[in-house]
């Protein structure tokens, strides 16, 4: 895909492990990244992506981030801790 415009300058990228809500068992992680800081959340995040628990590598995070700035086209990818 080839995009002709400028990309946007940040993109926000967080990880939040998801859980059942009642019972709180652990049902997957979600890489949940925006434009905007403030709706680093599962339910508010522009692009969300599903990552399972027994799957999971910490390793292919940098990855994962680099994908998401490429795909969506930003210039800058920022991983918030919290």
């Amino acid at each position: 895909m080839h995009y002709t415009s400028n990309p946007s300058s940040v993109l926000y990228a967080k990880l939040v492990l998801v859980r059942r809500p009642i019972s709180r068992d652990i049902m997957h992680y979600a890489l949940v990244a925006d434009a905007d800081r403030a709706k680093l959340s599962v339910n508010k995040a522009s692009y969300t992506k599903v990552l399972p628990v027994d799957t999971f590598n910490a390793e292919v995070l940098p990855l994962l981030l680099t994908n998401m700035r490429d795909k969506y086209n930003f210039a800058d990818v920022k991983f918030v801790a919290r």
